[in-house]
């Protein structure tokens, strides 16, 4: 799926990507099925560099995503979990996560 461009009102009313998950794998799919679910929900699959700036995704974050925390996963092994995982939690109608949560997501800055 990959980069996904849909109003922030309905990113927040989602409660944005499972932050419950390994950190690679199935989370935009799993985001363009829950944004299926909310009435009116507009997304859209977007390509150009210019919307991949907005969060960043260095070099050293993708190999701490592989780091022994996570048992040494290959992406592979991460995506068909959180696919599982993801597929289980819509079953039972949770459109919306991180509810335990006090805020969502990452850091990220405004393209000029």
């Amino acid at each position: 799926c990959g980069r996904i461009a849909c109003s922030r009102g309905d990113f927040v009313r989602i409660r944005g990507y499972d932050e419950d998950a390994y950190p690679m794998g199935a989370q935009d799919v799993d985001l363009v099925h829950r944004l299926k679910e909310l009435p009116n929900a507009r997304f859209k699959k977007v390509r150009g560099s210019v919307h991949s700036q907005a969060i960043q995704n260095t070099q050293e974050a993708k190999v701490a995503s592989c780091s022994p925390y996570y048992g040494r996963l290959k992406w592979s092994q991460m995506d068909a979990m959180n696919r599982s995982v993801f597929a289980q939690r819509r079953l039972k109608g949770h459109v919306v996560r991180n509810v335990t949560l006090e805020s969502i997501g990452v850091k990220a800055w405004l393209i000029p």
